[in-house]
């Protein structure tokens, strides 16, 4: 990712660390959400690429310090066993808060951007933050449309939830099509749903497998990856006001 902003490390009132980055003047908030792995240093690139495109980006972390290795898979199920979703939000909304507070952040919208994990987190952001925020992108969120009432790690499924009809921010789902881990039929059942409940919504799906805008090669696709950021920045100006990108932004 190429931008000229950089993120920060900081630790917020709550306790919260969050890496958080953005240009001088006042700008729209997008709260950027992890996946299962936690607040590595890959998380400074993207909140920085986001900041490069007019944005102020923060990433809190969810996991209190622990960053998992991507070899660690049982590790990183234990982490997001432990990380609920009620913890989640709470994190979210005291970075929401803490956000708008900052002199970057006073009186401009806010959005939640969500990766794996995170995808899953930004949608249960939808449906309880209301009219709090102004947008919600899903990225490979597994879960949100399992069949049944419960997901395999026995947690509540979130298009099962009663307040979607009351989701007011712009949603997008991006999902690579060659996923093994969330299958087209999950994608059904998210379209079903919030048709059925006249929510509107994008959803986006690309010629690629889970994680494929993560820095891990083994499932890094760089033109898929290029293509959705193209797709989420255009989705997050259109639904948090009319921010022009910074002159020499680039989509990498």
């Amino acid at each position: 990712m190429t931008t000229g902003i950089k993120a920060q490390r900081l630790e917020i009132d709550s306790g919260v660390t969050i890496a958080a980055a953005g240009p001088a003047e006042k700008s729209p908030i997008v709260i950027i959400l992890h996946e299962a792995f936690g607040l590595g240093t890959h998380w400074d690139d993207v909140v920085s690429h986001v900041a490069s495109h007019g944005f102020f980006a923060v990433a809190p972390d969810l996991f209190q310090g622990r960053v998992i290795d991507y070899s660690d898979m049982p590790g990183a199920m234990a982490a997001v066993a432990a990380c609920t979703d009620e913890r989640a939000m709470e994190v979210v909304q005291s970075t929401i808060q803490w956000a708008r507070q900052q002199a970057q952040g006073a009186g401009q919208p806010a959005g939640l951007l969500g990766f794996c994990m995170g995808g899953r987190l930004a949608f249960i952001g939808a449906c309880e933050l209301g009219d709090r925020i102004d947008v919600a992108v899903c990225c490979y969120g597994g879960g949100i449309g399992a069949e049944g009432d419960t997901d395999r790690h026995g947690r509540p499924v979130p298009m099962a939830r009663q307040d979607i009809a009351a989701i007011s921010a712009g949603l997008m789902f991006i999902y690579g099509n060659l996923d093994t881990h969330i299958p087209p039929a999950e994608h059904a059942r998210i379209v079903s749903k919030l048709g059925e409940h006249q929510r509107p919504f994008v959803m986006e799906t690309f010629p690629a497998g889970h994680g494929f805008m993560s820095d891990r090669p083994a499932y890094y696709n760089p033109a898929c990856a290029r293509e959705a950021w193209r797709e989420i920045l255009s989705h997050l100006l259109r639904h948090m006001e009319s921010v022009p990108p910074p002159s020499g932004a680039d989509y990498q």
